[in-house]
């Protein structure tokens, strides 16, 4: 068998090597073989650093290796490069051993059906107008093989045009943290007169924004809340910027909530047992804070109180959630640590406060009510907190003092 097997190999490979169009036979009469991009021509290429990185950008778009490609290279090959594919569609049909560890050893043919070098061109032209070239234009031509036309080659042709740079951005207006300190959208986003207009400064101002925000009691504020209306007609190849928020934000997103009370609760080994198992025992850790446990805990109660570094009566905090997810699972105990806050259905105000996130709103140009957040103290929510902490290995039954 080892000697048929190994017969059938070098039959192949000397057939399908000296065989200059051998392939040609499982190739479709609309068929091409796509062997590379020859070129990639940028028409008005800029002499400055951020054009550079929107033409590496879009490139990546345009790049697909053909077959015997060297290192991944989109227009370099290896001599012989359709070689492996005319092995494997000789032995496609072929469910022997010999056939399957063929298919293995080479790889498919890459048409240029599969790499759709029109699709990559508007790709790449998306690309290129999200770096702030917004009348960029990219174009595709197939080129066929001098000696061969089943075979072909892509050209590429791309024209940025102007940048557009940001004319003018309308912020968020100051929202109240505390007393005496506000956040200033201005202060902290890298929107700023000047600069190009992308979709990755907007991806980094919402980012921003998002996590100061929920880092002083914005809980319920999610990314998609965030949006930006961009005005391109007021001044030529300029952008006016108005940040928003989305007509879909809840109202819970628009107000600070603190954290109540904290409960621990210890579960069964076993990962397939329901949650809501009723706990025998509990203790409390201070006022705010208690575990719940069946048996014995697994952690010496002052120890789990040392991990928990949210504090219940103060504003939720994303560090300070962040820092006792990693506190608890420090202890190498858990298999698994959870969080669930749940919100209460009273709201603290203060004696200033004025509870207005159910009827707070602005209008756009366009006439569209959108919620808004506060500059002024308004009334504060209230997160009680469950962590789950599962139980890790069977001897893991105790940890004393860390």
């Amino acid at each position: 068998m080892h000697i048929r097997l190994t017969t059938r190999l070098l039959t192949a490979l000397t057939l399908l090597a000296l065989g200059a169009c051998s392939i040609r036979k499982y190739q479709g009469p609309d068929d091409q073989i796509y062997i590379g991009i020859r070129k990639i021509e940028v028409s008005d290429r800029p002499q400055h650093s951020y054009a550079e990185q929107a033409i590496a950008a879009a490139e990546e778009r345009l790049n697909y290796a053909p077959n015997g490609s060297v290192f991944g290279s989109s227009s370099i090959r290896f001599p012989f490069a359709l070689l492996s594919p005319a092995i494997y569609m000789h032995f496609s049909a072929d469910s022997t051993l010999a056939g399957r560890v063929m298919r293995r050893l080479t790889a498919k043919p890459v048409w240029m059906r599969d790499v759709s070098p029109s699709l990559r061109a508007k790709v790449a032209q998306q690309t290129l107008r999200e770096h702030g070239y917004l009348r960029a234009t990219t174009s595709s031509e197939i080129i066929p093989a001098t000696a061969d036309s089943m075979q072909a080659r892509v050209d590429y042709k791309m024209q940025l045009g102007p940048l557009f740079l940001l004319d003018s951005v309308q912020y968020f207006p100051r929202v109240y943290i505390r007393p005496g300190r506000y956040f200033y959208h201005h202060r902290l986003s890298a929107l700023q007169k000047g600069r190009p207009f992308s979709i990755a400064a907007l991806e980094d101002d919402r980012t921003v924004t998002r996590a100061f925000l929920r880092e002083h009691g914005y809980y319920y504020l999610k990314s998609e809340h965030i949006g930006y209306e961009a005005d391109t007609l007021i001044t030529p190849q300029r952008v006016h910027l108005r940040t928003v928020l989305s007509t879909s934000t809840p109202p819970e997103a628009l107000r600070q909530w603190r954290v109540g009370k904290i409960m621990l609760r210890q579960l069964p080994e076993d990962p397939e047992a329901p949650t809501n198992l009723t706990t025998t025992d509990s203790v409390a850790l201070t006022d705010s804070i208690a575990l719940y446990y069946s048996g014995r805990p697994i952690v010496r109660p002052g120890t789990l109180r040392t991990r928990v570094r949210i504090r219940p009566g103060k504003l939720y905090s994303s560090l300070e959630e962040e820092r006792t997810l990693s506190a608890l699972t420090g202890l190498n105990a858990f298999s698994s640590v959870e969080f669930y806050f749940t919100p209460r259905k009273t709201f603290h105000k203060d004696s200033t406060a004025v509870d207005s996130t159910a009827m707070r709103s602005t209008s756009d140009s366009t006439a569209v009510q959108r919620p808004t957040f506060s500059s002024v103290a308004d009334s504060i929510g209230t997160l009680d907190l469950m962590i789950l902490l599962r139980k890790d290995k069977p001897w893991s039954t105790y940890l004393g003092a860390a």
